[in-house]
């Protein structure tokens, strides 16, 4: 006997990097249908990072990661849906990205604001700040560089520029080029 599939929903979340002033910080639009793993390709585009680093998702104290055989504790990022941890009442889910840097963002259900009118299924609605350069050192070493970039003056600006690239503006953030690279998840 076939059995009724729910139908998706659309979750809306409010998305912090802790540790990091002035704050970074997205809101997201997207399908209860999402597993933890396409989740984490969209957060990849929210902070324009480029998916070099292991990650994992905690929630309520249980790690969900890619599938791997060396990490048997770790439940699966791959086959979990959005729909599935959102069921239990969960309000908080936490990435953590980048083991060496320690980059974690705080995931917080929202009820969605009927303000916005979605364009598409996964779409940024809102959004503040460029997210934190890959590599940088995590936290406290990405707003020690972020400082020295906006100041041409500093002794060591020239070695950041170098190192974060003359195009970059810790203060930017481009909604438009964003829901552009999103198009590719529906």
């Amino acid at each position: 006997m076939k059995q009724n599939k729910e139908p998706s929903q659309t979750l809306q979340f409010r998305l912090s990097v802790k540790d990091v002033k002035p704050e970074i910080w997205r809101r997201l639009l997207v399908s209860s249908d999402v597993t933890l793993a396409r989740l984490h390709a969209i957060l990849q585009v929210l902070m324009g990072w480029r998916d070099s680093h292991l990650y994992a998702f905690v929630i309520n104290e249980k790690r969900y990661s890619s599938p791997s055989e060396h990490d048997t504790g770790k439940q699966n990022s791959v086959r979990t849906k959005l729909s599935n941890i959102f069921a239990k009442e969960v309000k908080v889910i936490i990435y953590e990205y980048d083991f060496g840097d320690r980059w974690e963002i705080e995931l917080c259900n929202e009820p969605k604001n009927g303000g916005f009118q979605q364009k598409q299924s996964t779409e940024c609605i809102e959004g503040f700040r460029h997210g934190p350069v890959e590599d940088s050192g995590g936290s406290r070493e990405y707003m020690e560089k972020a400082r020295i970039y906006s100041n041409p003056k500093h002794k060591r600006y020239q070695e950041i520029r170098e190192l974060i690239g003359p195009m970059f503006d810790p203060e930017a953030f481009d909604l438009r080029k964003t829901n552009e690279m999103l198009k590719e998840f529906g």
